[in-house]
């Protein structure tokens, strides 16, 4: 009986942790608002990611890589993020961290507004999960961070360079005769 009284008890101070831990309902709409209101979510399940994160998002919006446009897309979907019930982490967290990959990795800018807009795209659906959400920015991240978007950058130009070097070869033998064609391949 003691055993049951106790597990209650547990079952309920961790609930009542639970709604104690992430109150937050929206961010502030300026960027030094949005950057305390974010800091202070993270915190709520880490304070030294939280303090790091404040940090970080100081930096980077300071930068000059996010555009005014960018910062008030990143405070909007983060509304729109936390309305879905998103939580501090794994959500958030991936989320600001995916970001600050962005700039950190010196990922062109455009790059970003346009993965920022499919990001706000695919929020606005109402089937979109948050699973599928927290796939695609650890997907996201992983692909920034190892560098493997610049890396298949490099792969496709090196193709398409190969490519072209195979179509001017077919096309200098189209001008060949049929006598020279076929002299290409008797040595």
């Amino acid at each position: 009986m003691v055993k049951h009284y106790i597990f209650g008890l547990l079952l309920l101070f961790s609930f009542s942790f639970n709604s104690i831990a992430q109150k937050k309902k929206s961010f502030a709409k300026d960027e030094a608002g949005f950057i305390k209101d974010a800091s202070k979510l993270i915190s709520s399940y880490n304070k030294k990611a939280g303090k790091q994160l404040e940090l970080n998002l100081q930096a980077a919006f300071s930068s000059g890589y996010f555009s005014e446009e960018n910062k008030k897309s990143i405070i909007a979907f983060s509304n729109a993020f936390i309305k879905r019930r998103a939580l501090a982490h794994p959500h958030f967290d991936l989320y600001f961290n995916t970001i600050l990959a962005f700039q950190k990795n010196n990922i062109p800018s455009q790059a970003f507004t346009s993965w920022q807009s499919y990001l706000s795209n695919l929020l606005a659906r109402k089937k979109t999960t948050l699973t599928k959400l927290t796939t695609l920015l650890k997907t996201s991240n992983k692909f920034i961070v190892e560098n493997s978007v610049e890396e298949k950058i490099l792969e496709l130009q090196k193709k398409k360079k190969d490519l072209q070097a195979l179509y001017e070869e077919s096309v200098n033998i189209h001008k060949l005769s049929r006598e020279e064609i076929l002299s290409l391949f008797e040595s």
